[in-house]
């Protein structure tokens, strides 16, 4: 078994020389399996279908094919609480991970999400970003975390306690998702629960990324059924890990859906009881996808002292009962009673005198942010770009530019404009490069692309 790869996408940083997909370091241990980060240098081809949004015709093509390994898209907004890392990397580009928000301040995610790709240790809060609030993955609401907690006992060789927190620097508005309680919802995963997994991952092992989120249903596996000799031989530490897939296959997590959840259902909601770690490949027979165990007492008394007490699942309240109307009863009078008075009429109502309308108050417009202008200008080994764009809003969104090789994707950055509402961007490379540039707000829809064309000596 060997380390996955990280998915790095492309950041700001202009890289020193062409973009590599670096191979995974050597690690004679065993019990290594393969980690569900996604780390692709620059955007390397197989992120084309996930990422190629540039015209309606290749956006239809990457939402329409199967996504997930053997799953398929999640439903529109059904889960709120799933956020997406962007995390920078010290050669350039980012790394994508998955994570999911547990109160408004605190996002659970895998620790080898936030191991550096160069040095020892872990990443910088800083250099670390959650997306909430949409099904495309580095979309939705932009956070900031002030912190961050890998556990102190997470063991790279084995993957063992691979659980992080991130904190907040401002609260989110979606709905976080519960954690299952083990104290009482224990048997809510035991072998053969249908557990829930969604991620923007690979689609197949080798394969692509999603652009949108995708969604499996894989049962839960015994430790014994995960440690047989045809699985992972003895090398799952059962306490601290939990099993999900199918013996034939074809269903499983894959590689950029780290720190994502699995979720098992208590009393009609989704819980988290599980965060993708590892596994040996994608959806191979008898390889079952491997999660941390949330519930195991060392990795919860770890998210207590992050956290605080951590929100458990409640059933939906049920309906109030309706009391059932009193059979109407006749009531004797005595033979020599008078008959009631008549009630008299009410008064009539007072005329009720409507308020004049109270104009509404006239704003500004928001005018579209595009992009108006945008020209390259060939230099020694590269190019420089420049984009200007127009409205009244260029700061709430930022600049995409894409860079093309023979229709391949060889690198993608994303800026906010300054305050003339200008971006600046210098792209390496040489032979014939196609510059795509368009402005992605933060809300709304991307604006058209400008194109254009160049050769770089």
């Amino acid at each position: 078994m060997r380390p996955r790869p990280h998915a790095e996408l492309s950041g700001d940083r202009a890289p020193e020389k062409e973009p590599v997909i670096r191979p995974p370091a050597h690690n004679p241990r065993p019990p290594r399996a393969f980690l569900r980060t996604m780390r692709l240098r620059i955007a390397p081809a197989v992120l084309l279908a996930a990422l190629a949004l540039l015209t309606p015709a290749t956006a239809s093509a990457a939402t329409s094919a199967p996504r997930f390994a053997g799953g398929g898209p999640a439903a529109t907004g059904a889960h709120p609480a799933q956020a997406s890392l962007q995390i920078d990397l010290l050669l350039g580009g980012s790394s994508l991970c998955a994570g999911t928000l547990v109160t408004a301040t605190k996002v659970i995610t895998a620790a080898h999400c936030l191991e550096r790709d160069l040095l020892p240790g872990y990443v910088s809060a800083g250099s670390v970003r959650v997306f909430l609030g949409s099904d495309t993955f580095w979309a939705g609401t932009e956070h900031a975390v002030s912190a961050l907690a890998v556990h102190p006992d997470y063991d790279s060789s084995t993957s063992s306690n691979d659980v992080a927190v991130l904190t907040l620097t401002t609260p989110s508005t979606q709905t976080p998702l519960p954690v299952l309680d083990p104290a009482t919802q224990s048997a809510a995963y035991a072998p053969g629960t249908l557990a829930t997994v969604i991620g923007w991952g690979n689609t197949s092992e080798g394969g692509s990324v999603s652009s949108t989120l995708q969604s499996v249903d894989v049962p839960i596996v015994s430790d014994t059924t995960c440690n047989e000799p045809a699985s992972y031989n003895g090398t799952v530490n059962g306490p601290l890990m939990i099993c999900a897939g199918l013996a034939d296959g074809g269903k499983d997590a894959c590689q950029g859906d780290s720190g994502g959840p699995l979720m098992v259902p208590v009393g009609g909601v989704l819980a988290l009881v599980g965060v993708v770690s590892t596994g040996d490949g994608c959806a191979r027979p008898d390889k079952y996808g491997i999660y941390t165990e949330l519930p195991a007492p060392g990795i919860r008394s770890f998210l207590q002292a992050q956290i605080g007490t951590l929100p458990a699942p409640t059933s939906p309240p049920a309906p109030a009962p309706v009391a059932p109307a009193p059979s109407p009863t006749a009531t004797p009078q005595p033979a020599t009673a008078p008959a009631p008075a008549p009630a008299p009429a009410p008064p009539a109502p007072a005329p009720v005198v409507a308020p004049a309308p109270v104009p509404a108050p006239t704003t500004r417009p928001v005018v579209p942010t595009r992009i108006t202008s945008i020209s390259v200008r060939t230099l020694r080994g590269g190019l420089r770009v420049r984009g200007e764009t127009s409205g009244t809003a260029c700061r709430a969104g930022r600049v995409r530019v894409t860079t093309y090789r023979r229709g391949r994707l060889i690198r993608r950055t994303l800026r906010r404009p300054d305050s003339d509402c200008r971006v600046r961007s210098y792209l390496r490379g040489g032979g014939r490069l196609r510059v795509a540039i368009a402005f992605v707000p933060d809300e709304g829809r991307t604006s058209r692309l400008k194109t254009r064309t160049r050769v770089v000596r």
